[in-house]
């Protein structure tokens, strides 16, 4: 595979990184757990209409409750994505490994999450991140911003 960059820079790719899918999928599991933990907006409880002193009151503290609830979940699906982004990082780094591309699935289509292949047993895919990992016989290992790619041939 040969991959245009800007500047008709031409990388000839002679593998592809991919990652184990479990590894992937645990870890998409567990950012998309933290981003319904952060949810569009905390919910917050509370009373319509026009109550009385004392209904307004009790809706009042459950409102501060409910808030400070919320903050405390939000904290925790905040530290829980620092988490999955340290295990992305990590995985990243150190767990991909290269494939020829003659052993990758879908390796023509231009699309990194629908490249696939096996190795010992276990299925590995393109991580889903904007960057793409190619092993070259020239330049060596070169990481892509698959977005930027003109053409591949």
């Amino acid at each position: 595979m040969q991959v245009l960059l800007p500047g008709a820079i031409w990388l000839h790719a002679e593998a592809i990184k991919l990652y184990k899918a479990d590894d992937v999928g645990q870890i998409a599991t567990t950012r998309a757990k933290a981003m319904k933990a952060l949810g569009p907006g905390a919910s917050f409880v509370g009373v319509g209409g026009s109550p009385s002193w004392t209904l307004a009151a009790e809706a009042g503290a459950l409102t501060l409750v409910s808030g400070f609830l919320a903050g405390v979940a939000a904290k925790q699906a905040t530290e829980q994505l620092q988490k999955v982004q340290t295990a992305t990082e990590l995985m990243l780094r150190e767990m991909g490994a290269f494939f020829e591309l003659a052993s990758i699935t879908n390796v023509a289509l231009p699309y990194p999450t629908s490249w696939s292949a096996m190795r010992e047993g276990s299925k590995h895919i393109h991580s889903g991140d904007e960057f793409v990992w190619v092993r070259t016989a020239d330049q060596g290992d070169v990481c892509v911003r698959w977005a930027h790619v003109v053409a591949i041939a």
